[in-house]
């Protein structure tokens, strides 16, 4: 259970010897099932309406997953008359989805007086999903969609406190309970006389399980279990939006569209993509066809973003909670270029998906170095990245090391994995994932370099002791100086000082030469652009001549690319 992120302190993990430390024990939560009106069970109002604003807050900022009158609704009936236990339609409808709404809050605010500042195992939110999960009955022989519900709210708690495992089988769960009752399908709502609010409703819930089921596909490289082209409902903000506003829409005006309302069409737009990506196979002779369209409705979907998100010439601060859908994006189109590691297929091919997949960690880097420019940061980073963002920047990671090592030109890969790893290793002290991340880009770091002739025909030198990144805030260097990774000799992981090269290829002569672009100070207007798929007008790889890209192919040992593929795809030596 430690393994998946759980704090075994809340599940009962302790000596026969030991007192029971809080309420979430096995003999306290028994009485709770001698509690016949729920309510007793339910925050304070005052509190559940902090609880509730703090929701609301993150459904109009971020991703709309449900209509906000709709929950409020709940939410009074909830402490106006009591919700009997042995009323299984009012517990999973009303107490259920208000104890999960209450979780999710939980890891939004650190606002102390009504729970204690949030960390990983955020004990009070763990508090009350353990509750939302007890009293919902998944046994019943039919589901409705007060369970499609609860089911959503506990999937986005999950996601947030990063863990993959349970969060998939909820995401899976919560996919076949839509599809049961007819969700994902407009017919099945003429059965019933809704409102717009409710047809709203229904339909944001809807597409929100389709992207987290999305998100999953391209966490566990697994096809996902929706197909975009088996639901016809409309996408989110066709039938209501005042709430997401605060605003009425007066007779004959049309009302500006929130800026959630259009991220949550963009990312439903980029998800759509995520099957055809899957199953686009490589050796057909019209799989570079396919790439490129799929690489012109990115380009397109990606422009649609709002708040500046994917303005790539910008370098305002970029705020954390919107870094996930940025990341998202990234994640799609690396999982696009992720062929180059078949040595079996086209050199030309393979070239220009590794290519495309320095371009994309680039970009990763760009957005990553907006967000540490944000106020907070780390908090935010720390607690509120879904485990798809960590894993990208882990892959990330390991595609500049490839170009370090590899790579026949000068390319500023350095500070791009510095600032990285500097990121990860704020996550890490409460994500134990990123810290496996951190370990094994350890370890492949150590491969690269103990190994060159049979890795990489590189001669690379070690790499000299490290300084803190210098994009990492003065507020963390404290804590980044006292944490240790590995076990081993000093390695890239812990050993990227802002002047050393990552990795440096032996030239004729025996002399090495660092890998490095010019300083950052450069415009970026001024830096050589790649001619290859998007045009992202920040730093990229420059594209060399077809034959000089191909010629590093050939150089590298086919285990190597096994190895590459291990790491990419299931992120564990």
């Amino acid at each position: 259970m430690e393994g998946l992120g759980y704090d075994t302190s809340l599940l009962g993990a302790r000596r026969p010897s030991e007192e029971t430390p809080h309420a979430l024990s096995a003999s306290p939560y028994a009485e709770t099932l001698q509690i016949r009106d729920l309510r007793a069970l339910l925050p304070t109002q005052s509190n559940g309406e902090k609880l509730l604003m703090i929701f609301y807050q993150h459904l109009r900022r971020y991703i709309p997953a449900m209509c906000c009158g709709v929950i409020q609704e709940k939410f009074e009936r909830a402490y106006r008359a009591p919700v009997f236990a042995e009323d299984k339609s009012s517990v999973t409808g009303i107490f259920c989805v208000l104890m999960a709404i209450n979780a999710y809050a939980s890891i939004c605010s650190d606002d102390s007086d009504i729970f204690e500042v949030p960390n990983y195992s955020s004990k009070r939110g763990w508090y009350f999903l353990e509750f939302a999960k007890n009293f919902h009955d998944l046994n019943r022989p039919t589901h409705s969609l007060f369970d499609v519900e609860v089911l959503v709210i506990m999937a986005m708690y999950l996601e947030s406190v990063g863990l993959p495992y349970p969060l998939r089988l909820t995401v899976e769960y919560l996919a076949k309970v839509c599809k049961d009752i007819g969700l994902h399908r407009k017919s099945t709502y003429g059965k019933f006389k809704l409102r717009p609010v409710e047809i709203e409703h229904r339909s944001r819930i809807l597409w929100c399980t389709f992207i987290l089921d999305q998100k999953l596909a391209l966490q566990f490289g697994a096809r996902p279990i929706f197909d975009a082209e088996e639901i016809d409902i409309d996408e989110p903000g066709h039938n209501y939006t005042s709430d997401l506003t605060n605003e009425k829409a007066n007779d004959g005006m049309d009302m500006e569209i929130p800026e959630s309302i259009i991220l949550t069409r963009s990312l439903t737009s980029i998800s759509r993509l995520v099957g055809p990506i899957f199953r686009l196979t490589p050796r057909t002779h019209d799989a570079e066809h396919h790439m490129h369209h799929i690489e012109q409705q990115l380009d397109f979907f990606e422009r649609n973003f709002p708040q500046d998100i994917l303005a790539w010439e910008s370098s305002s601060p970029l705020d954390p909670a919107l870094l996930d859908a940025a990341i998202f994006a990234m994640a799609i189109r690396l999982s696009l270029y992720r062929f180059f590691t078949d040595a079996s297929l086209n050199p030309d091919f393979r070239a220009r998906c590794l290519l495309q997949c320095f371009e994309v960690a680039k970009v990763t880097v760009h957005l990553l170095r907006r967000t540490i420019k944000f106020p907070n940061w780390e908090e935010n980073f720390r607690l509120r990245q879904c485990g798809l963002t960590y894993q990208h920047i882990f892959k990330t990671s390991t595609i500049l090391l490839i170009a370090a090592a590899i790579f026949p030109k000068p390319v500023d890969t350095s500070s791009e994995l510095r600032t990285c790893i500097g990121v990860l290793q704020i996550a890490a002290s409460t994500r134990p994932l990123v810290l496996q991340s951190l370990q094994t880009l350890d370890k492949l770091s150590e491969i690269m370099k103990q190994k060159p002739a049979t890795a990489f025909g590189r001669n690379p030198r070690a790499a000299t002791p490290a300084a803190i990144p210098p994009q990492i805030s003065s507020k963390s260097a404290a804590h980044l100086l006292e944490m240790s990774y590995c076990s081993t000799a000093p390695s890239l992981t812990a050993t990227l000082p802002s002047n050393a090269p990552i990795l440096a290829p032996t030239i004729a002569g025996g002399s090495q030469v660092p890998l490095t672009l010019p300083p950052d100070h450069i415009s970026f207007l001024a830096r050589i652009e790649s001619p290859l798929g998007p045009n992202y007008r920040f730093p990229n790889i420059a594209a060399s001549p077809t034959l000089e890209n191909n010629a590093w192919l050939s150089q590298v040992d086919p285990s190597s690319w096994v190895l590459m593929q291990t790491v990419l795809q299931q992120g564990d030596l």
